[in-house]
């Protein structure tokens, strides 16, 4: 994709490489903020779907294993495009397979996971 990026919408690609690495760190709070444009739509008699799907994926970076403990100033991975596309998809292959095979190899269930991201969501407001 980024090969096509580069070719028909480069000033896109420069976008996306400077603006992904930012989300991990911040990724809890816009959950909630596309939820609330979603309501906001859907007071209007638009869809929900756009914006209550943008807040899918921020809910999964902010619940991911590895990208959901980024801190701004404290980065380990992410930090590129490429890297947050690659960690990001290995959190999705380990969710996958505890879907498939059950919790399994200490990975958490998604009501666990739920619950330990709401705990970093509540700790990352009060630093914030």
């Amino acid at each position: 994709m980024k090969e096509e990026l580069a070719i028909f919408a480069p000033p896109l690609l420069t976008f996306l490489e400077s603006a992904v690495p930012n989300v991990p760190p911040k990724a809890y709070r816009f959950v909630r903020e596309m939820e609330e444009i979603a309501d906001t739509h859907a007071e209007a008699g638009f869809s929900r779907a756009v914006f209550s799907g943008i807040a899918d994926v921020y809910r999964g970076v902010a619940q991911d294993e590895v990208l959901g403990k980024e801190r701004s100033g404290e980065r380990n991975k992410g930090q590129t495009v490429d890297d947050f596309a690659d960690t990001y998809g290995e959190g999705m292959r380990r969710r996958e397979e505890v879907n498939r095979n059950g919790n399994s190899g200490g990975v958490q269930d998604g009501a666990e996971l739920e619950k330990k991201w709401m705990g970093r969501a509540v700790e990352r407001m009060a630093i914030d």
